[in-house]
């Protein structure tokens, strides 16, 4: 991005993604953060962030304000946000569930010209608060923005701004998703890993041998439960925030299931696992090509915007030129 300036924005919340989302945005636009204790106010300051002492202050200062706190505090912090939004604020959070957030926002009925989009960052790592954040968290990693095309919430303009936000100040590449699908997709990539990890540490725990286990455990047990580390104040609210976690279980049930029973057929289970393997190999060594889609600058944007992502593409880069906007593609 160079020198140039985005947007004024604000960051509510100063944890692992709040923490990174206001550092990283440091050097190329004027940030302010909000957080009520004083001790992470002084670690953010610290650092060389922008503290002020209340949401009103900070909705002052900011067009793009970033809802950094854990999804079950997510609506009470916009709704005591609400008296202080004027039109041309653009809101969005960074929750891992966004179906709630969206019922919430309808609910509670912006003024008119705000504009809300829903955001999860598809990064983060086991340390939980302002001593997990890092400049570079975002860095080549999906960040989903979502919205309910048609909306009253929702904001062309809007849109482009916070792509061009994410993808220019954050180095992340955006996709755009409704709220279901983001939230279907999220239970089997994302929230099962957290319920299988809990599980096999549960269950070597209570084995009756921890202490031997404890030794033993290699590289497979630790990379399958990693994130068992992470805080249950972070992962707690968006797994029991999720509608589709619990069919996901059962999904995976009858998966691990049919697996364990094909044990005793040595080839059909190696056929499984190699299928399985290709597959997995390739999203760590996939072939990725970017290319530049120009489109229309106009409400359908966002619907080309929504199809381009579910065939695998995301938004690595956005332009505005004239009645165009020239979209530099990354597709996978």
């Amino acid at each position: 991005m160079g020198t140039r300036k985005l947007s004024n924005v604000g960051v509510i919340g100063l944890g692992q993604i709040g923490g990174s989302i206001a550092r990283s945005l440091s050097t190329c636009s004027d940030v302010v953060f909000y957080a009520r204790s004083e001790s992470v106010r002084e670690l953010g300051r610290a650092s060389g962030l922008t503290a002020v002492e209340s949401l009103e202050e900070l909705s002052g200062l900011a067009e793009i304000i970033f809802l950094a706190v854990p999804v079950d505090q997510t609506g009470s912090v916009l709704e005591e946000l609400l008296p202080n939004l004027r039109p041309g604020h653009v809101l969005t959070d960074v929750g891992s569930t966004k179906m709630e957030i969206t019922d919430t926002v309808n609910r509670l009925n912006l003024p008119s010209g705000v504009s809300f989009i829903g955001g999860h960052p598809m990064a983060g790592n086991t340390t939980s608060g302002f001593s997990g954040s890092s400049p570079g968290l975002f860095d080549n990693r999906s960040w989903v923005l979502t919205t309910e095309l048609g909306s009253a919430i929702f904001d062309i303009d809007a849109l482009i701004s916070l792509i061009g936000i994410i993808t220019g100040g954050l180095s992340a590449n955006v996709m755009v998703l409704e709220p279901k699908v983001h939230d279907q997709l999220v239970a089997s990539v994302s929230h099962l890993e957290h319920l299988i990890a809990i599980a096999l540490v549960e269950m070597v725990r209570n084995s009756g041998k921890e202490k031997l286990a404890a030794v033993l455990a290699a590289g497979s047990f630790r990379d399958a439960t990693r994130v068992a580390m992470s805080s249950a104040k972070m992962a707690v609210p968006f797994l029991v925030s999720n509608p589709f976690l619990r069919e996901t279980v059962d999904e995976f049930t009858k998966c691990i299931n049919g697996l364990s029973q094909g044990v005793s057929n040595q080839n059909a289970f190696a056929e499984s696992w190699e299928s399985a393997r290709v597959w997995r190999e390739k999203l760590e060594s996939a072939d990725a090509f970017t290319d530049e889609i120009e489109l229309d600058y106009s409400d359908e944007l966002a619907s080309q915007l929504v199809s381009l992502s579910i065939s695998g593409l995301v938004v690595s880069g956005i332009e505005v030129i004239g009645s165009k906007v020239r979209i530099k593609s990354l597709a996978i």
